[in-house]
Parts: structure tokens; sequence; C-alpha cells
């Protein structure tokens, strides 16, 4: 290993894992699972117990961040299997030590069979709560095939457990092939869980006491470090919430809407659903002072603008919160980014931005600039880049709205409190919401980590 320690909880989790064949390293957000996980496999190697090649299952986003840590960190060759599939397929036949590669890249045959006949020796599967937690998909499918005779596993998350205690089970699935909780997720399920009532069956109950059997079965391959039990190693955090005052042009529409489940959109064109969801998403996207003209999802389209209330506070606040270290700018509308770009172009405000149609190096190049300090502003999306980014340079960030999903949230506020942002004084979070409206229900059962539906429907009926 080129570096060592820089926590003694790291060194609890070396000492851990040391002599396990599969482990689950389940440590927050920020923590170093990178190193902790090549320090395990080097562990092995010295042990005699031949972990090479090792494959690396990560998000598209940080294929290159893992070959940037594994760089730093120990003297083993990595390929990136990136780009189109020709690339991908000779980026596997290079001889190397790690082998680094999406989840998603099984969708293609001539891939799955290459990375089958490879006979891998150990895989760490990165963010397994988010890509390893439902074991019907295809996917998940593929990869267990794929790797059924590696001996050496990890399972590397902040959290294990993103929305249902049940999802644990594909992932010990995948970890030891059923050894701690079976091979039968129905048997799990009726052993350690109860259905709802009978008009809510599908809500399936954690039996008394069963959380702690679960916890002990997984206990002999798994460890678990959580962020409270460290906070006082990371920078306190500063929370505000900015309330905005909605125009009244929006809160026309935005009323009509919530009354009627329609409206006439400024251009006259009439948008009509029967969906309280669609609704809401379309009163999501009021909040943000814009609407999509042919999507309510926020994949695609063009957009009307509607409102700059959150544009301006950008445009009068950033030049001054700049001045006090960089900052991170959260969107989850692809239409809000571009708003703030070209607001940050008028401004001639140097920022940079992560969005789905960077390619994998763009994205690597712009990370690295930010890193670098060659710009101050980082826009970001919570869908596309929420995961596995290092940016402690950072000491603010700002979240124009919030995705829906808690999880996107949570891994979001990690990029810049993180290990490594000890040179701050302290993490400063705004959330910019309007006032008397879903961003409101949206933050607030995010920050209790409520049921979101729920909270919105709430907020609808109120």
């Amino acid at each position: 290993m080129k570096t060592a320690s820089l926590y003694p909880f790291q060194d609890r989790v070396a000492e851990f894992t040391e002599n396990k064949p599969r482990v689950g390293i389940f440590t927050f957000f920020g923590s170093g699972k990178t190193f902790m996980s090549i320090r395990w496999i080097e562990q092995l190697y010295l042990q005699q117990r031949a972990p090479l090649p090792v494959l690396v299952l990560t998000l598209k986003s940080t294929v290159g961040q893992w070959g940037e840590e594994i760089e730093k960190h120990c003297f083993r060759s990595s390929s990136l299997l990136t780009g189109n599939i020709e690339s991908r397929l000779k980026a596997l036949s290079t001889p190397a030590d790690f082998y680094i590669v999406n989840y998603d890249a099984v969708r293609s045959p001539r891939l799955k069979k290459a990375l089958m006949q490879k006979r891998f020796k150990t895989v760490l599967a990165d963010e397994s709560g988010q890509f390893l937690k439902n074991a019907r998909t295809a996917r998940y499918a593929a990869w267990r095939k794929i790797l059924k005779d590696t001996p050496y596993r990890a399972l590397l998350t902040g959290k294990v457990i993103l929305e249902r205690p049940e999802d644990v089970w594909s992932q010990m699935l995948f970890l030891d092939d059923g050894e701690s909780l079976g091979t039968s997720f129905w048997k799990f399920r009726y052993t350690y869980f109860s259905p709802g009532p009978p008009w809510r069956p599908y809500e399936w109950e954690l039996k008394v006491g069963a959380g702690e059997k679960i916890a002990t079965l997984m206990r002999r391959r798994c460890i678990q470090i959580r962020e409270k039990d460290v906070e006082i190693e990371l920078p306190p955090r500063r929370d505000f919430t900015i309330k905005l005052k909605m125009s009244s042009k929006s809160r026309e529409l935005y009323e009509k809407l919530r009354d009627d489940f329609a409206t006439e959109l400024p251009d006259g064109a009439q948008y009509e659903t029967k969906w309280a969801m669609a609704r809401t998403s379309k009163m999501h996207q009021l909040c943000q002072g814009f609407l999509y003209n042919d999507s309510c999802d926020g994949t695609k389209g063009t957009w009307q603008e509607i409102d700059g209330t959150k544009i301006e506070w950008l445009r009068e606040n950033l030049p001054l919160m700049i001045q006090n270290g960089p900052v991170l700018v959260w969107s989850c509308f692809k239409a809000m980014q571009a708003r703030i770009a070209q607001m940050l172009e008028e401004e001639k405000i140097a920022y940079g931005s992560i969005h789905s149609e960077l390619s994998d190096s763009a994205r690597t190049q712009v990370r690295l600039d930010f890193t670098e300090g060659k710009f101050d502003v980082f826009l970001l999306s919570q869908q596309i880049a929420a995961a596995g980014l290092n940016l402690q340079r950072a000491n603010q960030a700002i979240f124009t709205c919030t995705d829906y999903k808690a999880a996107l949230r949570e891994n979001a506020e990690k990029r810049c409190r993180r290990i490594g942002s000890q040179i701050h004084e302290h993490i400063t979070y705004y959330d910019l919401i309007m006032d008397k409206s879903v961003d409101q229900a949206v933050l607030l059962a995010i920050k209790h980590k409520t049921n979101i539906a729920e909270e919105i429907l709430k907020h609808l009926r109120e």
C-alpha cells in the first residue's frame, strides 16, 4: 500500500476483514471504502490467497475515480471498461490487476460473455445498497452468473438498506450465496416479517426481535461504521432553509393545478392529468420556476420559463458565497441546471457541471478541474452525480430542489462532508424552497426519512 489509515475506524475495518474471504463493509458515505477494500485485497495477497484479477462493479460516473484511487493507494494496475463495446472489450483484454466497469455493462451480450470467460478471483460491489437490492432484475441475475465461481467478494455501501429491510437479503445472497440469510426470498420474508393489515397487505413489517436475529446472522461477515460514531472527526454542519415567495403568476398556475388537476400553460396549451403524482411533478417544476412542455418527468422536452425567483436568488448570493469557499449547486431537473448555467454565463462566473450528456472522460476531467481550483461553482444533478464523487474542496452546498429519493439527497450531501473535509471550519447547506408548496413537503419527508409519496399526498389534501 502507498497510503496508510487516516482514522482509527479504518484500522478496525482492516482488523475485522482480515482472513475473511467474503466481507460487507458498510461504512458511511465518504469514509474511504475504496481504500479499505483495496487494503483488504492486499491482505489476501499477503496471505497468498491469489485475489487477482479483481472486478470492480460501480456507477458509470465513478469508473474513472476508482482508477485514480487504485493508483493513489497501491502499486496495482487497473483497466477502465468505458466507451463503446469495442473499447470495453479491448480494456478487458488488457493485462491488469483491477478491471473497473459499471453495473449496466451486462446489457451487451458480447461483453457479458467476455466477462464470464475472464474468471475473476475477487469482486468489489460498490454501492451495493443501490444496485444489488433486487434479486429479480436481469442485471442482478447476469452478474451472479458471471461471478458464481468468484471466491473473494465484498459489498461496499454507505447504507445496506435504502428503502425496505428486505433489500438486505439479495445483497447477502450475492455475497455468500445464501449462507447467512438463505437462498429463498419468500422463506426469509415469512421468517422475519409479517404482512400488513388486509387493506395494506404488501406493507411487510419486521417481527419483534427479527432485526436483531438478521444482524446476528450478518455480523460474521459484515461490519458497519455509522457516521455518528465518528462525527467528531468531521467538520460541523450548518443547515439553512431559504423560504422564497412564489410569483403571483406561478401561484395561480400552481393552485389551479393542485385543485383542478388541470391548468392552462402560459402559451395557451392545456395540461390535464388524473394522477396525483403526475400532478405533483408538474407542481414541483413550478416551484423551480419552469414547466416542461411535453413531459412531466423532467427527462426530456423543452420548457417554458415561468418564474425566476430561485435564479435571481442565486444571481444575487453566489458571488458573495464563493468568497467564503467553493459551492456545489444541486438540482434534480435538466431545465433548472440549464437555467442556472445561463445565469452564471451572464454574470461571468466560472463554473463546471456534471449532467447526463457528458461522456465518462468529460465527467472525470471536469471533476479534476474543480479539485484543482479552476472554478468555484459546480453544477450537479442529483440523479447523475450524487454518488461516489470526492468534492471535499467545497464547504457549501445549495439544493435548488430535492429529488423524491431520500438516498439521493443523503448521498449528495456527503460529496463535500466526508474524509478530507477537515480543512473546513464547517460545511453549510442551503435549501431553496417555495413557501407553502410541495417543495416544503418533499424536504420535510426527506429530512425525517418518512414516506415521500404520503407526505406529498398529504400536502395535496391540505
